[in-house]
């Protein structure tokens, strides 16, 4: 589970601040292994704050 706690910790601290977009991309990937180390709390927090991060981006400005 140390496994799971440090993907985890990685994707919440180092990723998410520092490359919002990368890291809504591998969320699912995330996501489905924090489900499969019976982790539910994690996978909760990671559902959560991808949902956030992605409402909070930035629209993209039209080219002109």
């Amino acid at each position: 589970m140390r496994a799971a706690r440090n993907a985890h910790a990685a994707w919440r601290m180092e990723m998410l601040p520092v490359d919002p977009q990368a890291a809504l991309g591998l969320d699912d990937p995330l996501v489905d292994m924090l489900a499969i180390l019976g982790e539910p709390a994690l996978r909760g927090d990671v559902l959560t704050r991808a949902g956030e991060a992605f409402t909070r981006r930035p629209a993209r400005q039209a080219a002109g």
